[in-house]
């Protein structure tokens, strides 16, 4: 053709190195003005729509959004526009998503760095470990202990189950308190075949109650505080609830509420 009109879509399609699906849409977007048409109704494109796909393929692969392409080619069909400020604007989103990633990076590698695979912060290990160091050998709370912190740490936040954790080690330094809590849970878990009316719930509930202080300086946070998240303690004992026995699951949001109504 007299004006160079003489590319079809694949043909440009493959010169650009996109599908012809990616160029419709890029002239849906107006992102890419449509070309005239021949008789027949075909697109024809030319050397300079080529050009202008091959920018806006760069662009998109550079992470801009199909907007700021629009924008920074608009009314410049020689790509100058708003390109400076936009580039400029990029490079400091991809700085932001660096140092996002790195501090992705450095928590898998503490996590990487930690015995057998655990999972738990530094502070829960420790807290656990006191933990086993005032239990009988066998104990058969220890293992709902570790599963509850985890989920603790995720509903509460790293600051909040630092505090739970630090209160541990002054339960660990009091033998009384130790030993009560000791029997708190071991009737727990007694009631692991039970059904939820067995009397010894009711009987756990008020040992529980009379914990009183000390107890209710074990729970996060958001769970005790009237400002805290009403949701948010809520999804915690659902979670906390999943593998227990409809008597363990009633004991539980009893105490709860118990401690609750104490603060």
């Amino acid at each position: 053709m007299a004006d160079g009109r003489d590319l079809q879509i694949g043909e440009v399609a493959e010169l650009v190195g996109v599908s012809t699906r990616t160029i419709r849409h890029y002239h849906h977007a107006g992102v890419v003005p449509e070309p005239p048409r021949s008789s027949g109704g075909y697109r024809q494109y030319g050397l300079v729509d080529v050009v202008h796909l091959l920018r806006v393929r760069r662009l998109v692969h550079l992470g801009l959004s199909l907007a700021a392409v629009k924008d920074a080619l608009a009314d410049r069909p020689d790509g100058d526009g708003d390109m400076a400020e936009i580039l400029q604007e990029l490079r400091d989103g991809l700085a932001d998503e660096e140092a996002r990633l790195a501090a992705r990076r450095k928590a898998v590698e503490e996590l990487l760095a930690r015995p057998d695979g655990l999972l738990q912060s530094a502070s829960h290990q420790h807290a656990l470990t006191r933990l086993r160091q005032t239990r009988p050998v066998g104990h058969p709370g220890l293992d709902r202990e570790a599963i509850t912190g985890e989920l603790v740490e995720a509903a509460v936040g790293h600051e909040q189950s630092e505090s739970l954790w630090q209160t541990y080690e002054l339960i660990a330094e009091d033998s009384d308190l130790s030993s009560q809590l000791a029997v708190l849970s071991e009737g727990f878990e007694g009631l692991a075949e039970a059904s939820a009316d067995d009397p010894g719930v009711d009987e756990l509930v008020e040992f529980a109650a009379r914990l009183g202080d000390a107890v209710r300086a074990l729970l996060p946070r958001d769970i005790m505080d009237g400002d805290g998240d009403p949701a948010s303690a809520h999804h915690l004992l659902d979670a906390l609830a999943v593998e227990m026995s409809p008597a363990q699951e009633r004991c539980l949001r009893l105490a709860f509420a118990r401690w609750a109504k104490q603060s």
